[in-house]
């Protein structure tokens, strides 16, 4: 229990400074691809490939993001002129060094290298995500995630949890935030979606701040 209120509290404070920014055009040069993909399209689903499994070098971090806002989302699609009919779409996220976007019901797949010896045997996760509501990139946030956690040299795949982010006012505030344990399911979305015939261990992530 004590775990999960240090991760309250301090995803709460990372998330908060990255939401004051508010809801913002994403205008990243390397986004124009999938920003673009987001603008053409009224049905967002991307296929993702099987996942190639991890280099000795390697390891695999897994979880998942949900933004809940608070706030009546049919104000802000009039305001900022997005297609009504995207209301019923899911949410989108992606890690901000991929080419490819996961719904909100998707686990993500962020391959990192190993800490080197030299580093001990702490992992620093530090990645950018961008979280677009309802697959619309005129109501993207970006959250910038940093956890660090113990690995050995035979960690291959950690699982980081789902970090449900509930948000107030226009704004988009950080209300609260919950690490959910969906760990049964993060294990059956790698042995279904990675390419290996080898034995899938998933750890849980030790966090450390």
């Amino acid at each position: 229990m004590k775990k999960i209120n240090s991760i309250k509290r301090i995803l709460s404070l990372i998330l908060v400074l990255s939401m004051a920014f508010g809801i913002a055009f994403a205008k990243e040069k390397k986004d124009e691809k999938e920003i673009s993909y987001l603008n053409r399209n009224d049905n967002l689903e991307i296929l993702h490939p099987k996942y190639e499994r991890p280099a000795r070098k390697d390891i695999v971090v897994v979880g998942r993001i949900v933004v809940e806002p608070t706030e009546d989302m049919e104000f802000y699609f009039k305001t900022r002129d997005v297609l009504e009919e995207k209301m019923a779409n899911n949410d989108l996220y992606r890690v901000n060094y991929q080419t490819y976007i996961y719904s909100s019901d998707e686990f993500f797949y962020a391959t990192i290298e190993k800490p080197k010896k030299r580093d001990g045997d702490e992992l620093d996760f530090t990645v950018p995500f961008t979280y677009y509501i309802h697959g619309s990139n005129k109501l993207s946030l970006y959250l910038p995630i940093n956890f660090t956690f113990d690995v050995s040299d035979d960690t291959q795949y950690v699982y980081l949890g789902t970090m449900v982010v509930t948000t107030i006012g226009d704004d988009f505030t950080v209300k609260s935030i919950d690490n959910v344990d969906e760990y049964d399911d993060a294990l059956k979305f790698l042995q279904e979606n990675v390419k290996t015939k080898k034995e899938i261990i998933l750890e849980r992530a030790n966090y450390k701040f």
